[in-house]
């Protein structure tokens, strides 16, 4: 099994740390082929942590790694989307919002991760949360979760390929239409962007 409290944890710590410091590095994560390993971590994962410490970093990486667009493909062939939607699907209170804005950074650098996206059924999984409500009152920046999940509609929306598609499976969403033209950015702390603010007070709910 996976070692949660151990070597596994400090190993991942530091990867983190080594990679805000270089940022530069953050392309190895792609051509070492180490998306498939962090999915696998977290998938073996399941149940065995239940603060989801390692999940966390796992996610931080993962999103920290795909600010280099030469990172899509191997995100592609390791089935980060896949995973993410997994993670998802079961709503854990410390790490949504993360699990989120990992799938929207995948969804703004990647044709193929949108696509993959749509059939794996992730409009109804993001319709799911802006439908959630008082769901999400127990879920870390549980606005901003909402947020990340109608920027991931807007990209899906917008796919050349899949976009009509989506559009239908919007049309008559009532979630969807209360949040539609809202100022989305509102919801979200100030002081930095998305991705920075959120990772750094998922650290501090860790």
């Amino acid at each position: 099994g996976v070692d949660r409290g151990g070597v596994l944890g400090l190993v991942v710590s530091a990867i983190l740390s080594v990679m805000r410091v270089h940022p530069s590095l953050c392309g190895l994560v792609g051509s070492g082929g180490h998306f498939r390993s962090l999915c696998q971590v977290m998938m073996d994962a399941e149940g065995s942590d239940p603060d989801l410490a390692i999940d966390q970093k796992c996610l931080q990486i993962c999103l920290q790694a795909l600010s280099s667009s030469s990172n899509a493909e191997s995100a592609v062939a390791a089935k980060l989307v896949k995973q993410l939607l997994l993670h998802i699907r079961q709503r854990p209170p410390q790490t949504l919002t993360l699990a989120l804005e990992t799938l929207c950074a995948c969804l703004k650098v990647s044709g193929v991760m949108r696509r993959q996206a749509v059939d794996l059924g992730a409009v109804a999984d993001l319709l799911a949360i802006l439908g959630a409500g008082v769901q999400l009152s127990h879920v870390v920046d549980g606005s901003a979760a909402r947020v990340h999940a109608i920027h991931g509609l807007k990209s899906l929306h917008e796919d050349e390929d899949k976009g009509a598609a989506v559009g239908v499976m919007l049309e008559d969403n009532e979630a969807w239409k209360g949040c539609e033209g809202q100022r989305h950015d509102l919801f979200l702390s100030s002081g930095g962007t998305p991705a920075m603010l959120l990772t750094q007070q998922g650290e501090g709910a860790s």
